[in-house]
C-alpha cells in the first residue's frame, strides 16, 4: 500500500484516497463542481445517563414506576464527553493555495489548523470511518 505525502507532514493512505474520489464522484454527480475539503467535527455527550424516558412506549395499565430522588445532596454536574472526528465535506468554495493539495489528480482542501493537527500523522479509512494516526517518535 502506498503512502501519499502531504507538504504539512501528514501521510495519506490507498484507502483514504479511494474513499475520496468515490465520495467526491457521489457529490458532484448532485451537485456539479463542488470541491471537497477535509475537516475536524466534535460530538459532546453527557458522561451520566438519562432519567428521562426516552422513545418509550406509555402502558396505562401497569402500575408507575417512580425514581428516587435526593433532593437535600448537592447535584453533581454532568460528566461531557467530547468525541472528535474526521469528515471530508464539500463546497464550491475557492480556497487559498496553502490549503489545496491534489491527491491522485483530486484537489482536496484542508484548513490550517488542520494541518497542525494533522502534521505527522497517517490517515486511513477503515469501517467507515477516518482514522488519524500518529506516527511513533
Amino acid at each position: 500500500m502506498a503512502l501519499h505525502c502531504l507538504p504539512f507532514g501528514a501521510r495519506v493512505s490507498d484507502s483514504f484516497v479511494e474513499m475520496l474520489m468515490s465520495a467526491t464522484a457521489q457529490a458532484r454527480a448532485e451537485m456539479p463542481g463542488v470541491l471537497p475539503y477535509l475537516c475536524v467535527e466534535e460530538r459532546h455527550h453527557s458522561g451520566m445517563p438519562s432519567t428521562e424516558a426516552q422513545n418509550k412506549r406509555i402502558d396505562f395499565a401497569r402500575e408507575l414506576k417512580f425514581t428516587a430522588v435526593n433532593r437535600i445532596s448537592p447535584e453533581r454536574l454532568p460528566i461531557l464527553v467530547t468525541e472528535r472526528f474526521w469528515v471530508v465535506r464539500f463546497d464550491r468554495k475557492k480556497w487559498p493555495a496553502n490549503m489545496s493539495f491534489f491527491l491522485d489528480g483530486l484537489e482536496v482542501h484542508i484548513g490550517i489548523e488542520e494541518q497542525r493537527e494533522l502534521n505527522g500523522t497517517r490517515l486511513d479509512f477503515v469501517n467507515y470511518k477516518i482514522i488519524a494516526t500518529f506516527a511513533a517518535a
